[in-house]
C-alpha cells in the first residue's frame, strides 16, 4: 500500500463515511495480500480475514462500493459554494440514474439504495417543491424564498 491518508469520516456527514468505504474497496487487493503475509504472525484474525475477502459475495459488495465513487465526486461538487437548488436536483438525477442502471444489471445493494432513495424523496414534499422551483415550476411566495436561502440542499424533514 501507498502512503496515502486513509479518510477520517466525520459522524454527521455521510459523504466522509462514503469516502471511506470507496478507498478502502479501492485498496482491497492490497490489505487483503498484505493480511496474507507472513508479517502478520500466526494471527487468526488476519487469517480468517484473508481467506473471506476472497469470497465471491464479498468481492461482488467490494465491487459494487468501488462502483459508488461517483457519489463521492457528486458529494464535493454538494460542498462547493455555487451549488445550488438546481444544481441539486441535477445531482439526484445523475444519483438515480446510476443507480437504475446498476440495478438493472441484478445489483441488489442497487436496488436497495434505489427504494431508500424513492422512499426519502416521496417523503419529502419540500424536495418536490424544490425540484419545481429549480425547474422553474410554479410561483412561490418570498417567505418561501427566503426559507430555502440558508437551507443546505442536503437537509430532510
Amino acid at each position: 500500500m501507498n502512503n496515502e491518508s486513509f479518510p477520517n469520516p466525520v459522524l454527521t456527514r455521510w459523504g466522509t463515511w462514503l469516502t471511506a468505504v470507496v478507498y478502502i474497496s479501492s485498496k482491497w487487493p492490497a490489505l487483503k495480500n498484505y493480511l496474507g503475509t507472513n508479517s502478520l504472525g500466526d494471527s487468526a484474525a488476519a487469517s480468517k480475514a484473508h481467506a473471506e475477502m476472497g469470497e465471491a459475495e464479498i468481492l461482488k459488495a467490494v465491487g459494487f462500493i468501488a462502483s459508488l465513487g461517483f457519489l463521492v465526486q457528486l458529494d464535493k461538487i454538494s460542498e462547493a459554494l455555487d451549488f445550488t437548488a438546481s444544481k441539486a436536483m441535477k445531482q439526484l438525477e445523475k444519483i438515480t440514474e446510476q443507480l437504475i442502471d446498476q440495478a438493472q444489471t441484478g445489483n441488489e445493494i442497487a436496488s436497495i439504495l434505489l427504494r431508500k432513495l424513492e422512499d426519502l424523496v416521496s417523503k419529502n414534499a419540500d424536495l418536490k417543491n424544490v425540484a419545481g422551483f429549480a425547474a422553474g415550476v410554479g410561483i412561490w411566495e418570498p417567505a418561501e424564498i427566503g426559507i430555502f436561502a440558508f437551507a443546505p440542499c442536503t437537509s430532510v424533514r
